[in-house]
């Protein structure tokens, strides 16, 4: 399976994107979500009508530890933590505890 890309959009146009794609035979999903629009629900919404699409389960995501807004969006779509781990974080520069995720 490859890679499945959309953007995500709201009344004031692009807002960020959301995907999934396949490593090690596991089924992933990311989205960014432009900071200057957190908290309006943009990120919750576009991940409800991506998992219409995406149907694969498990569907697995990472999140920074720090990241407690998107830890919330996944909790609220289902998805429960099931481990973490280290690892390197091109955004903030340096390595970081990684929360993963798991929806069915």
């Amino acid at each position: 399976m490859g890679v499945t890309l959309r953007a995500i959009d709201d009344e004031q146009g692009p807002a960020g994107m959301i995907a999934s794609f396949t490593v090690e035979g596991d089924r992933e999903l990311t989205y960014w979500v432009d900071p200057s629009r957190w908290g309006r629900g943009i990120a919750s919404a576009a991940l409800r009508a991506f998992l219409r699409i995406e149907t694969t389960r498990p569907l697995f995501a990472r999140v920074a530890e720090h990241n407690t807004g998107s830890a919330t969006v996944l909790a609220r779509a289902g998805f429960v933590v099931v481990g973490s781990e280290v690892s390197f974080a091109a955004g903030v520069g340096r390595q970081v505890v990684e929360h993963v995720h798991r929806l069915g």
